[in-house]
């Protein structure tokens, strides 16, 4: 099922793909087959079973709240990362 995610910037449409093995979690556009990643890896973190980081800063400010007003996921934790202190979530995937 396609989806839209809807942030400040710019929208985003696709299928959500999740790989819980390898803690992906993209959209795929149904058109293309072109990948939009959602999730980064932190290397001093893992997340938990079934979850992703999703960073919420720059372009992808809002991306958290985008995905969980379509029923992607629910918020585990908020981690605040580098020199920055950046808005990196933990997103317990649903789909």
């Amino acid at each position: 099922m396609s989806i839209t995610l809807s942030l400040p910037n710019y929208e985003l449409t696709g299928v959500i793909r999740h790989d819980a093995n390898l803690r992906i979690l993209e959209l795929i556009d149904p058109d293309t087959g072109d990948s939009e990643v959602l999730s980064i890896t932190l290397p001093d973190h893992s997340p938990a079973s079934e979850c992703v980081f999703v960073k919420d800063y720059s372009e992808h400010r809002g991306l958290t709240a985008a995905l969980i007003r379509v029923g992607v996921g629910v918020v585990i934790r908020e981690l605040k990362i580098g020199c920055f202190r950046s808005r990196v979530i933990e997103l317990r995937v649903l789909t």
